[in-house]
């Protein structure tokens, strides 16, 4: 069936394959996000100028040693991104939801009051326990170098690969800033089918 000369039904983009997270030192950060997310399947390690970065680095290769990380039990991976020819910083400020890009990674938990047990026991920086408009528990927890990541319960099991008894799953979506909401869900659903 068509609707406004589209197909309908399944969104042109179902999923997330990847999300960049920037880092000051990719081996420690990979060992952190393996603990604490279950991120510890290797895809790729590699240390090259990101040649297909070139739109989005000025016309000029940067170096960086990057690593792609999965989460067995569904979703999408993590990025793991270190600039070589520069120590990487932060933002000089502290980004506040409903800033303006991408806020936080989602990821996915099947259970969001065992996740977020399991990683204030761990001493990982998390927000308190809360429910948006669906009724899910969701929190927030940021890494050590300042990323954030919003914890998502989804207990839908056709949303998941496999159950290894880890606390999280893999990236879910994410969390976006915009200055025009109805421009935003414009977008999201007359460009994506969202």
């Amino acid at each position: 069936m068509k609707e406004n000369g589209k197909e309908s039904g399944a969104p042109l983009i179902s999923g997330i394959q990847q999300v960049g997270i920037g880092v000051s030192d990719v081996a420690e950060a990979f060992a952190w996000y393996k603990a604490n997310l279950g991120t510890d399947i290797v895809i790729f390690d590699e240390k090259a100028p990101a040649e297909f970065m070139l739109p989005y680095t000025g016309g000029e290769p940067r170096p960086r040693h990057a690593v792609l990380a999965m989460n067995l039990q569904g979703g999408g991976g993590f990025e793991i991104w270190q600039h070589t020819g520069f120590t990487p910083r932060g933002p000089e400020f502290d980004p506040m939801p409903g800033d303006y890009g991408v806020y936080a990674c989602k990821i996915k938990c099947r259970s969001a009051v065992r996740a977020h047990k399991f990683h204030m026991e761990r001493k990982v920086p998390v927000s308190a326990l809360y429910q948006d408009a669906l009724g899910r528990d969701y929190y927030y927890l940021t890494d050590p170098y300042g990323n954030r990541f919003q914890v998502v319960e989804i207990t839908d099991e056709a949303c998941w690969f496999r159950n290894e008894n880890k606390p999280t799953g893999g990236v879910y979506g994410g969390v976006v800033g915009t200055h025009d909401m109805e421009a935003a869900v414009a977008f999201y659903r007359d460009m994506l089918d969202y």
